[in-house]
């Protein structure tokens, strides 16, 4: 058995994003939207980034206990929400995430939309589940 060295990045200013928004707060309830217009391959993927984040979310993972929840009607106002669509993407990107937040910069609302263009599971699950992570931090 041969052996792999791996060795850690180390976080610097350079090569990690700044944190504008608190993310979600810890332990909230995120009711997930996804737009009917995303089916099968692309439906199984954009489930399981949801799936994969509410499987870290105990103290062995992320310790966030943020946890999504599948609802099959676009969210109430006021809720803590994501919505992911279908679009055009302007500049060419192949998803857009934008967020808002309440008054203390916890994220209250998210949306993603993924340029339509993109029909590759495996593409279009590196699209959301970035902007997933990003969007769906806890503080």
């Amino acid at each position: 058995m041969s052996s792999v060295t791996v060795k850690a990045q180390t976080c610097t200013t350079v090569n990690t994003p700044p944190i504008t928004k608190a993310g979600w707060p810890q332990g909230a309830t995120v009711q997930v939207y996804i737009d009917p217009a995303i089916t099968g391959n692309l439906l199984d993927v954009t489930q399981q980034a949801f799936l994969n984040w509410n499987a870290a979310n105990g103290a062995s993972g992320n310790n966030s206990g943020v946890k999504y929840e599948f609802i099959t009607s676009p969210p109430a106002p006021g809720t803590f929400s994501f919505t992911v669509s279908l679009g055009t993407v302007s500049g060419g990107g192949r998803a857009k995430t934008d967020t808002s937040a309440n008054s203390q910069l916890q994220s209250l609302k998210a949306t993603t939309v993924i340029d339509s263009r993109v029909t590759d599971p495996l593409a279009f699950f590196e699209s959301y589940g970035s902007r997933n992570r990003a969007s769906g931090g806890f503080r």
